[in-house]
């Protein structure tokens, strides 16, 4: 992730969950034209980061 994104969350007090940052490319061939996504591999990754993005992060001791 660049700089210029980690710039961002700061101000909005957002956080940046590391474990689902990444690249899943998304071509236009793999788009039906209701716009759901048909291919199984990309939908498989895209529902990997939201498992990941919905996963509460587990705490150490405090």
């Amino acid at each position: 992730m660049t700089a210029t994104r980690r710039a961002v969350p700061g101000p909005t007090g957002a956080e940046i969950v590391e474990s689902a940052c990444g690249r899943v490319p998304v071509d236009r061939g793999t788009v039906g034209a209701d716009g759901v996504i048909t291919d199984g591999g990309v939908r498989e990754q895209l529902a990997a980061v939201l498992v990941r993005l919905l996963t509460p992060p587990l705490k150490g001791p405090t």
